[in-house]
């Protein structure tokens, strides 16, 4: 297994984790702090997923297949009873997803 697919895996794995234990309501030091972060996470797990399956399956199959993922966390958090679905942070992981996507289809070509 390559280091990419250990560090997309370990990575995802993480996040599943983390998304649908109950956490403690945290202070935000800036607004929409919360969705930067899951911009951020989403986009190292496109950089992750793209590096370890991008030459197999191509950009977009697979960061449309990340979309899912992240809807279908939003999903399960809205049935855990603590915690709550968001279409916001659902857009947040698209928008880290496209970036990244989008970052990546253009060095590739250049």
């Amino acid at each position: 297994m390559t280091l990419y697919k250990l560090a997309f895996w370990g990575l995802l794995t993480a996040v599943a984790y983390l998304s649908l234990i109950s956490l403690p309501q945290t202070q935000h030091v800036i607004l929409w702090q919360d969705k930067f972060l899951h911009a951020a996470i989403y986009g190292a797990l496109c950089f992750l997923m793209l590096r370890a399956y991008g030459d197999r399956w191509g950009i977009w199959p697979l960061a449309i297949g990340l979309g899912l993922f992240g809807l279908v966390i939003e999903v399960v958090q809205s049935t855990t009873g603590y915690r709550q679905a968001e279409i916001w942070d659902l857009i947040a992981n698209l928008v880290g997803i496209f970036t990244v996507g989008l970052a990546v289809q253009y060095f590739r070509i250049r």
